[in-house]
């Protein structure tokens, strides 16, 4: 998974945020993770003996968001409010991510775990087919999923979605928490100023970068192991076989910032070439969460997409 770790973490200076940092100093421990940011529409639930948060809001058709790497459920918020008068919204912590618990390693052969844990999920949960959003990473383990379990699968939109990594098209990304001077961050935590750089960039303008989005980020990657969790699925190599994507029927839309610097949006034309029935959205000065940056125009084509 190493190819999901941005480029912005370079910038993040190793050494230099040694000398910031001191040990405990921005772990949140995650009895006190989980008082912050657990809600009255959180729930939890056992899948392969993962402690898995995730929530449900709204009535309507059932509506499957996933986030993506270093993210959390709490990444589609600007959206719930525009959508649970249409949509059933189901969204959870992602194994490893924010919340929920970090998977056994020894034991994933792939994006393809992604893909059966969300097939068990959705089962457990009660719910036979859906619509399936997904950014970056989740935007993969979304088309992965439509092609294992296609039946399960209603319509599905990928926002900003990982998938091709040749040469020519793979994210600017490194594998940069793979690196030993990580483990002084494991234990000291990220600091606020670093979060906001990494969020500068994630948005295409990052003037609508907001206190409530770094306060976020802050608390959620410092809760006490998912920076471990980060480390250790940045040093699988997974291949996610994009190959698949040829096989997928379902009806698509693809939604892209045109300043995305995670994923570059020539990803976005490749999807639109390879899948069967495809439409292609762009986002002028977005960047890799349009759906954060533009939530009334990102919300408003999702639902004329899902409507159609």
């Amino acid at each position: 998974m190493r190819n999901y770790v941005s480029n912005s973490m370079v910038n993040l200076g190793l050494r230099m945020l040694s000398r910031y940092t001191s040990e405990g100093q921005h772990i949140l421990p995650v009895n006190h993770a989980e008082e912050l940011y657990a809600n009255r529409h959180s729930r939890f639930i056992k899948i392969d003996g993962l402690n898995v948060h995730y929530r449900i809001e709204g009535k309507g058709e059932p509506l499957l968001l996933l986030h993506g790497f270093a993210a959390s459920l709490h990444i589609w918020y600007p959206w719930i409010d525009l959508l649970k008068n249409k949509y059933q919204i189901i969204r959870l912590d992602l194994p490893g991510f924010g919340l929920t618990d970090m998977p056994n390693t020894r034991k994933m052969d792939g994006i393809d775990y992604y893909g059966r844990f969300i097939n068990k999920f959705v089962k457990k949960i009660g719910i036979e087919k859906t619509h399936v959003v997904g950014n970056s990473l989740g935007g993969m383990i979304g088309w992965v999923f439509a092609a294992m379990y296609p039946k399960k699968v209603n319509k599905l939109a990928l926002i900003c979605a990982a998938g091709y990594f040749d040469e020519s098209t793979k994210s600017r990304t490194v594998a940069l928490v793979t690196k030993p001077d990580f483990r002084k961050i494991i234990r000291s935590g990220l600091p606020r100023f670093l979060i906001k750089r990494m969020l500068g960039n994630s948005f295409g303008d990052k003037n609508k970068i907001s206190r409530f989005d770094i306060d976020l980020y802050y608390g959620i990657i410092n809760r006490e192991g998912n920076l471990l969790s980060l480390m250790k699925l940045a040093s699988l190599d997974i291949n996610p076989k994009p190959e698949r994507i040829k096989n997928i029927q379902h009806p698509t839309l693809i939604m892209w910032g045109s300043k995305d610097k995670i994923i570059k949006v020539s990803n976005a034309h490749l999807f639109n070439n390879d899948l069967q029935n495809s439409q292609l959205i762009i986002y002028e000065d977005a960047g890799h969460v349009p759906q954060v940056e533009l939530p009334k125009e990102t919300s408003r084509d999702l639902i004329k997409f899902l409507k159609s």
